[in-house]
């Protein structure tokens, strides 16, 4: 008999537990830590013509935090127009505009697309640059089409008559601005540090060498105009014409 009393109690308890499906279900990220900044993007390759970023925000001089949606264009050759962001770490984008309203429902499931890119920018930051870099097709099923990589895009970090170099190869190489005494080391998949020449406006000689290769061909030779009043992204990607090649490409700011 107090077997059977407990059977109404217990049947009670498991209905209130939820479903398995909503509890693997996506869970909204929380609004916690803020960030203040300017965000830029820019393409790897070919341009996007309009993205939409969405997160959950706070408006700037405070206020309840809700759904911000803003639209940009991901340009190849330059950078994108500044965006003023006040929100949480984590933030999506789309390649279509996201329906109005809270992206997750009352069990956590998303609500219209997925997003094709994401990321958590860093801290400590008030301008970063956001490079949209493709994914393979067969990447996974996620729906996730670029990589997002975070770079300090603040003056202290590539002020004006610098360079950076981002190598997003699996070699490493080493490059000269120059001389052949500036040796600079460039890692695999990495960004390098500053890179200063100095001097007034000329051209500058720039050599690239692999590091893995003793036989003193370089992989890449140009010759670039320095300007104390520009700065430059360098962008190092494998060549898909050529074995053992590699593509450069520069994404130039000028000093107002």
């Amino acid at each position: 008999m107090k077997y059977k009393s407990i059977l109404p109690a217990l049947a009670w308890l498991l209905s209130c537990i939820p479903p398995l499906v909503a509890a693997e279900a996506e869970k909204p990220f929380p609004f916690t830590v803020e960030r203040t900044l300017n965000i830029v993007c820019l393409a790897a390759d070919s341009g996007i013509s309009s993205v939409w970023m969405r997160t959950i925000a706070r408006p700037e001089g405070g206020g309840e935090p809700g759904i911000m949606v803003k639209s940009t264009a991901v340009p190849f050759s330059k950078r994108s127009e500044p965006i003023r962001y006040a929100g949480p770490a984590k933030i999506e984008f789309f390649d279509e505009e996201p329906p109005p309203g809270a992206p997750f429902d009352e069990e956590g499931i998303r609500r219209g697309p997925k997003p094709f890119a994401v990321t958590t920018l860093p801290t400590n930051q008030r301008e970063v640059l956001l490079l949209f870099v493709p994914l393979p097709a067969d990447a996974g099923d996620d729906g996730l089409k670029y990589r997002l990589l975070p770079f300090d895009d603040s003056k202290d970090m590539l002020p004006w008559g610098s360079y950076r170099l981002i190598n997003f190869t699996n070699r490493p190489f080493v490059a000269f601005a120059g001389s052949q005494t500036q040796r600079h080391e460039l890692a695999a998949n990495r960004a390098s540090g500053t890179i200063a020449p100095g001097g007034a406006k000329r051209n500058l000689q720039w050599i690239i060498f692999d590091a893995a290769k003793t036989d003193g061909k370089p992989v890449f030779s140009a010759q670039w105009l320095h300007r104390p009043d520009h700065r430059s992204l360098v962008f190092i990607t494998e060549s898909r014409n050529q074995r053992g090649a590699i593509n450069v490409k520069t994404i130039g700011d000028w000093k107002d």
